[in-house]
C-alpha cells in the first residue's frame, strides 16, 4: 500500500471514529456548548487556542485538515472553518519565508508532491500553469483535498510565485473548503443531539449547504485547472 493510501485510510478512520463518538455520546457536544455559553471568557479563550492550534497544523505536512474541521465543526460550529481560514492566511507568509530562505525544503515539498501523485493529470496541470497564473494555481492547490496547507505554500515558493500571489489566491479560494467541511461537521453534531428518528428541516438544510459548497468547490477546481493550464491571458504576480 502506497503512502498516499495509508494517509487517506488514516484520515477516513479518524473521521468515522469521530462521527461514531458524537452519535454515541451526544451529551459531550451538549455539555461543551452549554459550558461555552455560560462562560464567555472560556469561549473566547477556546477560540484563541483553536486559532493557535490551527496555525500550528498549518506548519505541518499532514493531511488532517478535513478530519479536524469535521470534529471542531461538530462541537463549536462553522466558526471553526473561519478560524481555520484565518490561520491559513496568517501562517502563509511564514511558510513562504521558510520556502524562499531554504530552497531545498521547498524543492523537497515539490518533489514529494509530484512523486506521491505521479500520473495524476489534474495536479500536473495545476503545477504546470501556476507560474503563468499564480492566483488561479494557488486557488486550485487550496481546493485540492490531497494537498496539505504547508506543502501548497512551499510548492508556490519553489515555483517562484510571489507572496502577493500566494496571499491573494489563498484569500479568494482558501475559505471555501474549511467553511463547507465545518458546516457539514456542525450538521453531524446537530444530528447527534436530536432525539427524533429523522433530523428536522433545519439540520437537513445545513447539511445541504455544506455539501453544496463542497460540490461547488469541485466545479471551481476544475475551472481553475483548465484556466491555469491554458497559456492564454497569462499573468505574472
Amino acid at each position: 500500500m502506497t503512502r498516499i493510501w495509508v494517509r487517506a485510510l488514516s484520515v477516513a478512520l479518524l473521521i468515522a471514529a469521530s462521527i461514531a463518538f458524537f452519535l454515541l455520546f451526544p451529551e459531550f457536544v451538549t455539555d461543551f456548548r452549554a459550558w461555552m455559553t455560560l462562560n464567555r471568557d472560556f469561549a473566547i479563550a477556546s477560540f484563541v487556542m483553536l486559532l493557535l492550534f490551527f496555525g500550528f497544523t498549518q506548519l505541518l505536512i499532514i493531511p488532517s485538515g478535513s478530519a479536524i474541521l469535521l470534529i471542531t465543526g461538530a462541537v463549536i460550529g462553522p466558526i471553526s472553518g473561519l478560524l481555520y481560514f484565518a490561520a491559513m492566511l496568517g501562517v502563509s507568509p511564514l511558510v513562504y519565508f521558510i520556502g524562499t530562505s531554504q530552497p531545498k525544503v521547498a524543492q523537497d515539498a515539490l518533489s514529494r508532491l509530484r512523486k506521491e501523485h505521479a500520473g495524476q493529470k489534474l495536479l500536473a496541470n495545476v503545477l504546470k500553469g501556476m507560474q503563468n497564473k499564480p492566483i488561479g494555481g494557488m486557488g486550485a492547490l487550496r481546493l485540492l483535498p490531497v494537498v496539505p496547507s504547508a506543502p501548497a505554500v512551499l510548492v508556490a515558493a519553489a515555483l517562484g510565485l510571489s507572496l502577493r500571489g500566494v496571499l491573494i489566491g489563498t484569500a479568494f479560494f482558501g475559505f471555501i473548503r474549511p467553511m463547507a467541511i465545518s458546516t457539514i461537521g456542525y450538521s453531524v453534531g446537530m444530528v447527534s443531539l436530536t432525539s427524533d428518528k429523522y433530523p428536522d428541516l433545519a439540520i437537513i438544510l445545513i447539511m445541504l449547504v455544506g455539501l453544496s459548497s463542497l460540490a461547488a468547490s469541485i466545479g471551481l477546481l476544475r475551472y481553475l485547472v483548465r484556466s491555469t493550464a491554458s497559456q492564454k491571458l497569462a499573468t505574472k504576480i
